[in-house]
């Protein structure tokens, strides 16, 4: 199997994990999504296991597919949400490679609530209506990391150790052929 194959695969069933995950927190746990962040995963994983162009993709569409299988998130918040992801995948694909997945992953959450931020900005610049205030954004986008708490211990927890294992397990070759 080719690197192009294999990130193909990967992206797909990444992709399904986006949309799979969040379904069932949904189902098991009454505001499951907001406090365990289960889209969160696989954009993470795109952006440290493939690149940080899949992270940016799949961080931009998984918000937008739940959005139409499921309803959730709701307009606007997933509008919001794929700006938060689209740039979470993309920091862990750029910083993975570079630094320690443990310290990528943290700066990812990090920037990724500045950028939720800046959703709900340009949301409000244009003036869709919106749950929150102009001046509640930072407040609103940084009270997600107290809400979501839950979810990033457990990301902080899982996705360093399950990039190392998944990238020493993959032993392929440099180059497609």
């Amino acid at each position: 199997m080719t690197r192009r194959y294999r990130n193909i695969a990967y992206f797909s069933v990444l992709l399904a994990l986006s949309v799979a995950l969040p379904y069932l927190f949904h189902i098991v746990v009454p505001q499951g999504g907001r406090i365990f962040l289960p889209m969160h995963f696989p954009v993470q994983l795109a952006g440290f296991l493939i690149s940080p162009i899949a992270g940016l993709l799949l961080g931009t569409f998984a918000p937008i597919f739940n959005f139409l299988i499921s309803g959730m998130p709701p307009f606007p918040l997933f509008v919001t949400m794929m700006f938060e992801l689209s740039i979470m995948g993309l920091i862990c694909g750029l910083l993975g490679k570079r630094f320690n997945p443990l310290w990528a992953l943290i700066i990812a959450i990090l920037a990724s609530k500045f950028s939720l931020a800046l959703g709900w900005w340009i949301i409000f610049v244009l003036g869709i209506k919106t749950p929150i205030t102009n001046e509640a954004i930072i407040g609103v986008s940084l009270g997600t990391l107290i809400s979501g708490f839950p979810g990033i211990a457990i990301q902080i927890l899982v996705i360093p150790s399950l990039t190392l294992i998944i990238g020493k397990t993959r032993k392929l070759p440099e180059k497609d052929k």
